[in-house]
């Protein structure tokens, strides 16, 4: 009995191991399975870095098409095409706005930021054929300079006759009709500096009387005065 039983371990022994063994069943479909898995991922790998390769090259072509087309949209735009537009839109808020801080305000500094910026208005709507918003900017420094009118002048208003004066100098030639107020500012401004030499008015200036003096010296009268019998 005991070499019976001995003898059937050794048969279950052997027929474990042969079921074991890796030429049974699927073990070699498992191997071949595996050994082709990793021949596609060796593909994939080889061709994932040949893609890697190539890609520098897209992307320097990729990038000079941009630049070519961002170079060639640059010269077709101009700037004032696109300032225009935006300007158009704003303009309005912002002389409300340089116009409120300029009335209120006695800071030096913000004073020098509104007149600034009225003179790039000024110059952006003169340059741009905004005839509205020009005459509107003119319009509002030229009340600012507080001439032909009886206020105090302060320290912004003598400002505003500054930058108005230079508006006129430099961007004279596309001022159009609001040379107007511009004008009457130069106007004011001369009978001012007429007043403060001690010299009478034009009228009467230019209307003196006849005031004849010794042999020989011209008689002191106005430009317009009617010639004498003797002349």
């Amino acid at each position: 009995d005991d070499a019976r039983a001995k003898e059937g371990g050794a048969d279950a022994l052997e027929a474990s191991s042969f079921f074991e063994a890796p030429g049974f069943f699927g073990s070699s479909t498992e191997e071949r399975k595996k050994e082709k898995f990793r021949k596609e991922r060796e593909e994939m790998m080889a061709a994932s870095e040949q893609l890697f390769r190539r890609f520098p090259n897209k992307s320097s072509a990729a990038d000079k098409a941009s630049n070519a087309a961002a170079a060639q949209l640059k010269e077709s735009i101009s700037p004032a095409n696109v300032v225009k537009p935006m300007f158009d839109v704003t303009w309005g808020a912002l002389m409300g706005s340089l116009a409120q801080v300029l009335e209120t305000s006695e800071d030096e500094n913000s004073i020098a930021l509104c007149l600034i910026a009225f003179v790039y208005s000024i110059r952006i709507s003169a340059h741009s054929g905004m005839s509205l918003a020009r005459d509107t900017f003119v319009n509002t420094l030229a009340k600012f300079t507080t001439l032909g009118s009886i206020k105090e002048m302060k320290y912004k208003n003598i400002e505003s006759i500054r930058t108005l004066l230079s508006i006129a100098i430099v961007d004279g030639d596309y001022l159009g009709e609001s040379w107007g107020p511009v004008l009457q500012c130069v106007s004011q401004l001369g009978r001012l500096q007429l007043y403060a030499s001690g010299l009478d008015s034009d009228d009467k200036f230019l209307n003196a009387p006849d005031t004849p003096k010794a042999d020989g010296d011209v008689p002191s009268a106005g430009f317009f005065r009617s010639p004498t019998q003797a002349e």
